[in-house]
């Protein structure tokens, strides 16, 4: 489902990875950047983490991708991130600040992509299946 953002300018996100380093979108440094809610008890969120991880090391000089945990504990987070060998930057949002400011209601996963330019360029509200991850990264990225 397309969301209502497209088009918008980003809501803000601030938060920190799982080694305490805070993250803001100004740090895709003009890159493509790729917002993640998602949760280790979301099925569908774990299904396309591995395809995300593959895209975001092939698109690395183009794409930042964000991971935003829906607000678990973080020795959760952290198993499961070394576990599935996730390498792109998991946030996480323990009040679910970010996660409402975003999306205003519940459902997980949501996929955001944020142009340079700080603008919404894509909203989608459900899974991503690893084709439809490669379809909008060639478009967006051209």
């Amino acid at each position: 489902t397309a969301g209502t953002l497209v088009g918008e300018p980003a809501p803000q996100l601030a938060a920190a990875d799982l080694e305490g380093r805070d993250w803001t979108l100004d740090d895709a440094d003009g890159r493509l950047t790729w917002v993640n809610f998602w949760a280790t008890s979301c099925q569908p969120c774990r299904t396309e983490m591995p395809a995300m991880q593959v895209l975001a090391e092939r698109h690395a000089d183009d794409l930042l991708v964000l991971g935003v945990d829906w607000g678990e504990e973080r020795a959760a987070v952290a198993d499961w991130v070394t576990r599935y060998a996730i390498g792109f930057p998991i946030l996480l949002d323990p009040g679910l600040e970010n996660y409402y400011r975003w999306s205003g209601t519940d459902g997980l996963p949501r996929h955001y992509f944020v142009g340079a330019d700080g603008r919404v360029l894509r909203e989608v509200i459900g899974p991503l299946d690893p084709d439809g991850m490669e379809r909008i990264l060639d478009e967006l990225l051209g």
